[in-house]
């Protein structure tokens, strides 16, 4: 009688993990469709958070963008945690995935003022959000690099993980501090889509892996189930 790790197949993931592929696409689009409703907005120095927020135009574009994109993220998160077995050695990975996924959807539903700078309830649910969310998926691409680092054939994965992970971090520090003391002169808009392409590049980079490697690992578990029987 199969057991439970036969009857859920890394190959039985390939649908979730396609929400990974998804994500970083629905949340291009919604931010660029987004931009273009409101004029004189500027990329350069304001936060993607004012293109939902209570003085944007069309606030429900990005809003239901980033109601859309934590989902896909979340969904992801259980194709990661299922799909890799290397996850078992650290599951806190596709924990502080699936929690950046959360703290999209947290965002999308506390529209916030421009900037978040009113300190009203929204505001700072919206910013604690924010800052935690790309803190955890940082943390969750140098989990994913460390468990990855000494395996055979995910050396690519494994390096893209720590760059985008450290690269994450470090815009992060950069997208506060430009955010706290001039955003108009340190480009805080452009640091805070820097840091969170970082997210979309790494979420695409291991979708794509993990649709690829789960059919292999499905074929090699039905050859060797195929073995057992006909022992």
């Amino acid at each position: 009688m199969p057991d439970a790790t036969d009857r859920r197949t890394p190959r039985d993931q390939r649908p979730l993990a396609l929400a990974g592929m998804l994500a970083p696409a629905v949340f291009v689009l919604g931010v660029v469709i987004s931009g273009l409703t409101w004029s004189g907005y500027e990329h350069r120095t304001q936060n993607i958070s004012d293109l939902g927020g209570t003085e944007a135009p069309q606030p429900v574009l990005l809003n239901v963008t980033l109601l859309l994109f934590g989902l896909l993220v979340v969904t992801f998160a259980v194709a990661l945690r299922r799909g890799r077995a290397d996850c078992s050695r650290a599951p806190a990975g596709p924990l502080l995935v699936g929690y950046f996924g959360v703290t999209a959807v947290v965002q999308g539903l506390t529209p916030c003022t421009p900037g978040c700078a009113e300190g009203t309830p929204a505001d700072l649910l919206h910013g604690l959000a924010a800052t935690t969310g790309l803190l955890a998926v940082a943390l969750g691409m140098l989990s994913s690099w460390w468990v990855t680092r000494a395996t055979p054939g995910r050396s690519f994965h494994s390096g893209l993980s720590a760059w985008t992970g450290t690269l994450t971090l470090g815009l992060l520090v950069a997208w506060l501090i430009a955010a706290g003391v001039d955003p108009q002169r340190l480009d805080a808009g452009v640091l805070q889509r820097a840091l969170i392409g970082m997210a979309l590049i790494w979420l695409a980079a291991t979708a794509v892996q993990l649709r690829q490697a789960t059919p292999r690992a499905s074929g090699h578990r039905q050859r060797l189930h195929g073995t057992i029987t006909s022992q």
